[in-house]
């Protein structure tokens, strides 16, 4: 790799003879190599983000600003709780930004780039993992239409969505763990609630609810599993009736499960043969009905 003061001679020499800096490269990628990554993350974030992002061929004030002024390309931004962020791109790049198309752009309101480090910095705020992860899952009824719904408020309205110390509710996540011939799926029983369910986690500060449903597993219920998916295939709010646990009175509240996918050859055990977990849960392998299988591909 070349050295700060080599790269740096090499963009003078360029400037004093009119060429353009974006070939100066440090021996693995060139200045245009690098403007070309960042265009294409900024249009993975915006078309992951479509509901705050926009594109547009026009400038606020086209009269006196015209567009035609950065290459005849076109201007694309996301809109965030400090102020929007824009950027020009080239025309090369309109297709693949899949956001909505607006009249003009909305006017300038003098950010500098300090500004735009702290708008872009908004957009990653307390719980916006979280809120994202639920933001991006896709309901398959009503139901989930719902307490999706119900999710994104909550996380709204509070700060500590991830923490018990939210009385009226906080997140948790579960793993939905099967065998690999797809006839078996591990549950756990509850003697709180008196149920069988799957093996679930508070999330206790995490945001990231695929890591905590798969520290549940290897952990606690001691399966060695494989992801079979990044996102939840099911979102949902329980409820949890009051009861004391190590001495503590806890009162009712809600639980806001996201549901992950892993798999596991389970062995040939006894469809009942039961797993002490811990004080309040068993683990149990039992058959599984297609229903549950079928309901998410």
């Amino acid at each position: 790799m070349k050295k700060i003061g080599e790269i740096n001679l090499d963009i003078s020499e360029r400037r004093k003879s009119g060429c353009s800096v974006k070939e100066v490269s440090d021996k693995y990628h060139t200045f245009g190599d690098y403007i070309d990554i960042r265009n294409l993350w900024f249009i993975a974030y915006c078309n992951e983000r479509p509901d705050i992002s926009w594109k547009s061929l026009k400038h606020y004030d086209e009269v006196n600003d015209p567009i035609c002024n950065f290459n005849d390309g076109f201007i694309a931004g996301v809109n965030t709780p400090l102020g929007p962020v824009a950027q020009h791109l080239k025309m090369e790049y309109w297709s693949l930004l899949d956001v909505p198309k607006i009249e003009n752009a909305p006017k300038y309101d003098g950010y500098t780039f300090e500004d735009s480090k702290e708008r872009i910095k908004s957009l990653y705020g307390r719980n916006t993992f979280l809120k994202e992860t639920v933001r991006s899952y896709v309901p398959c009824d009503k139901c989930e239409e719902i307490d999706k719904a119900q999710m994104l408020m909550f996380i709204d309205r509070f700060d500590n969505v991830l923490t018990r110390d939210n009385l009226i509710g906080h997140f948790s996540a579960s793993a939905f763990v099967i065998n690999k011939e797809r006839t078996k799926m591990a549950l756990v029983y509850n003697n709180i609630n008196g149920s069988w369910s799957y093996p679930s986690r508070h999330a206790d500060g995490e945001e990231d609810l695929l890591s905590v449903a798969y520290r549940e597993v290897r952990e606690e219920v001691g399966l060695n599993v494989n992801f079979l998916s990044l996102k939840p295939i099911l979102i949902f709010s329980n409820s949890v009736n009051q009861h004391v646990e190590n001495g503590m009175y806890i009162p009712a509240h809600i639980h806001f499960d996201t549901l992950y996918y892993f798999d596991k050859k389970l062995g040939d055990y006894h469809p009942k043969k039961i797993l002490k977990v811990n004080k309040n849960e068993y683990l149990e392998d039992v058959l599984i009905k297609s229903c549950i299988i079928n309901k998410r591909k």
